[in-house]
């Protein structure tokens, strides 16, 4: 009994280390995801800092008269003096220029793009970027991520009731 008990211990935990690597560097990616757009958009992130940034009404107008009939949906507004300023509308995140309110383009696939339906059309890049995503909340197996969690929550239970059941034979030796 204490052989099967410690494979089946052994197996699930083996399961369940993957389980938690893959969620683990995932996650640690996705915790870098701000960082990792700059450098795959760096054309659309980085500015020259020149004085004081004008006002985010000012920059709306901008984004308003480049895309007319688009209305700002809210601001993105970097830590950084160096990172442009992002106005949400609805054809994507637009990356205007803080000191100078230059449209400096439109980034379509930050974070509102599912693998499924965006990974055709996005760039390489993006595409890492979007499927890390649904890497990690488990859409990219068609299971929803409930199911996945559920799974991982039932294993992660063999596994205690094996390891407990195995220490208390231990002990009573």
């Amino acid at each position: 009994m204490r052989k099967l008990l410690f494979n089946v211990h052994l197996y699930v935990a083996l399961v369940s280390g993957i389980f938690v690597l893959i969620l683990g560097l995932t996650g640690a990616i996705m915790a870098f995801e701000p960082e990792i757009d700059h450098v795959l958009h760096w054309k659309l992130s980085y500015v020259t800092p020149q004085g004081i940034p004008k006002p985010l009404t000012e920059l709306g107008e901008a984004v308003g008269k480049a895309f007319p009939g688009e209305q700002p949906g809210g601001y993105l507004v970097p830590g950084a003096p160096n990172l442009s300023y992002g106005v949400a509308t609805k054809r994507g995140l637009v990356a205007v220029n803080p000191y100078t309110a230059e449209i400096l383009g439109v980034d379509q696939y930050t974070g509102q793009v599912l693998f499924a339906e965006g990974s055709r059309t996005a760039p390489a890049g993006a595409r890492l970027v979007i499927a890390n995503r649904a890497i990690h909340t488990g859409d990219i197996f068609g299971i929803p991520s409930k199911t996945v969690m559920c799974l991982a929550c039932l294993l992660a239970v063999v596994q205690l009731a094996s390891g407990l059941m195995m220490w208390l034979k231990r002990v009573r030796r």
